[in-house]
């Protein structure tokens, strides 16, 4: 019997993370994805592999490549036009940092939606307030699709820090208070980071979030304990 698939991921330009069947540690290989027909390969093997959803990233509209996809929904459209995978595509409950506004950022979410997206997974946060806004402004628009909400569990404060820069997320007083009192003790900081996200899950859970998609950045330990505290 083969082994069992899990799912792709692909940006529409740029980088992407392509999962291969599994085994006990779960194999990655890392692929450039620059222009369409390299896109179109990477389906066709996809398929080949026995793939069945792609998560669909973002897209690079200030790339010097030609032959590519300058947003998110043209490559959704691709896809769904060629083939007849699930598609995730994602979400930004604080809006994307380039984008002026929610509702300019949701306008660009309808678009992926209309193409063909089936399900939102959305950027990380840390405010489940931000994901209640974000999923009441999204239904407000017509988007009906089920909104997955992405959870990055705290493990380094540095870390957290720079990739809350870097995708425009903030990161609540009350835990940043804590993380800053506990900066230079690594274990403290972990065990702040798994007790915020258990309490964020059990939250979005009994609000009827959908799921829960972790950002798991290759480490698993704390997802251990996480899922240990959930279930």
């Amino acid at each position: 019997m083969p082994a069992k698939v899990r799912k792709a991921v692909i940006p529409a330009a740029g980088l992407g993370t392509r999962f291969l069947p599994a085994t006990k540690a779960m194999p990655k290989e890392m692929l450039s994805i620059v222009d369409v027909p390299t896109i179109q390969l990477v389906i066709e093997e996809a398929v080949a592999a026995g793939i069945r959803d792609i998560v669909i990233i973002n897209g690079r509209n200030k790339s010097s490549i030609e032959d590519h996809f300058d947003h998110a929904y043209e490559l959704v459209a691709h896809i769904r036009a060629h083939r007849d995978f699930g598609l995730a595509v994602a979400g930004y409950p604080e809006k994307h940092i380039e984008a002026p506004d929610l509702a300019t950022d949701l306008g660009h979410l309808t678009r992926k939606i209309d193409a063909g997206g089936d399900i939102v997974i959305t950027q990380l946060f840390y405010d489940n307030a931000d994901y209640y806004r974000f999923v009441e402004e999204a239904r407000k628009t017509g988007i009906d699709v089920p909104i997955v909400p992405g959870l990055l569990p705290i493990q380094s404060f540095g870390q957290i820090k720079r990739i809350a820069s870097l995708c425009g997320s903030k990161i609540p007083d009350t835990l940043h208070d804590e993380l800053d009192a506990a900066e230079h003790d690594s274990q403290a900081v972990k065990d702040i980071g798994v007790r915020w996200a258990v309490e964020q899950c059990k939250d979005l859970l009994a609000q009827g979030a959908p799921g829960i998609h972790f950002y798991v950045l290759n480490r698993a330990k704390h997802m251990e304990r996480i899922c240990g505290e959930l279930f």
